[in-house]
């Protein structure tokens, strides 16, 4: 009848009226949750990149504190050290810093004031040795095992008429000449081998 075609027209209107309701729902709960997504990649993002670049600013605070704390320290100790192997006078670092650092500060002071202690005592010993040799009437002299000479007494010049530190590191062969270190030689070989030698030479 009409009235059965009416009701089920209005209910068929009705249902896809819901039903567009229902798809207009799902489209806006869609349009949301990409919206929603899309601010949470953001925040991501932004949390991410945050995080790297505290991570890079405290492996940079950690450097910065690396390289005051321990590396310069250990550079100064380096050149210290190079100091002290050229003879040179060092000053002291006075740590009274409790870590490693301090404690190997206050060793190297306790090396340095040792071996400056030595090396006066060394100038010394010298000082009272070339005293007494310079006024003994002989020729007293010294060479290394390369044959350099390291020390010669007042005697010396007066033989070999020239001063003893123009003669300083130069061979026996260049001071006393060719002649002289051919009849030298085997005798020199000899205390070389700790066999003791005596013989004679000649200056010109």
């Amino acid at each position: 009848s009409d009235f059965e075609r009416r009701r089920r027209d209005q209910a068929f209107e009705l249902l896809l009226g819901d039903t567009q309701a229902m798809a207009d729902a799902a489209f806006r709960w869609s349009r949301n949750a990409g919206d929603a997504r899309s601010d949470a990649e953001d925040v991501h993002e932004r949390v991410t990149m945050a995080a790297v670049a505290i991570f890079s600013l405290l492996l940079l605070a950690l450097a910065v504190v690396g390289v005051r704390r321990v590396l310069h320290p250990l550079a100064r100790l380096t050149q210290a050290t190079e100091a002290l192997e050229r003879g040179e006078q060092v000053p002291l670092f006075g740590s009274a810093a409790k870590d490693e650092l301090g404690t190997l500060k206050r060793r190297f002071d306790a090396m340095s004031i040792a071996l400056q202690r030595r090396t006066d005592e060394l100038r010394e010993a010298e000082r009272r040795m070339r005293e007494i040799t310079d006024n003994i009437p002989a020729v007293i002299s010294h060479f290394d095992r390369e044959m350099r000479a390291d020390f010669g007494n007042l005697a010396v010049e007066k033989v070999m008429r020239r001063p003893v530190s123009e003669m300083m590191g130069q061979t026996f062969r260049q001071i006393r000449g060719e002649a002289v270190w051919q009849i030298a030689r085997p005798h020199i070989e000899a205390v070389m081998r700790g066999e003791p030698q005596q013989f004679e030479s000649f200056v010109k």
